[in-house]
């Protein structure tokens, strides 16, 4: 499946590398945003692998949450065979 990224999940993906090249380094932001472009990739392969997040559920448009990375989940939607990527979050907060 093709994927996609919401302007709102890039700039997300941007403030985690920024704060963690900030309190991590670069060799560790570098190997973190590695592995969760691998789990994005996986992810275009196993789309159905998340369930519905029944909070973002609107008429339209059924959300799904994996967990790409200890600690970081994403939220993307299916629609016409293209995954998008809605939201990418770091989910302890640190």
């Amino acid at each position: 499946m093709e994927l996609k990224w919401e302007p709102k999940a890039l700039e997300q993906l941007k403030n985690l590398t920024d704060h963690n090249l900030r309190t991590q380094g670069k060799r560790a932001t570098t190997q973190i945003i590695d592995d969760i472009q691998q789990a994005i990739i996986i992810l275009s392969n196993y789309p159905n692998m998340g369930p519905v997040v029944p909070a973002f559920k609107n008429g339209e448009y059924s959300y799904r949450s994996t967990v790409i990375y200890p600690g970081y989940k994403v939220i993307y939607r299916i629609e016409d065979h293209i995954i998008y990527i809605y939201s990418i979050w770091n989910y302890k907060g640190d």
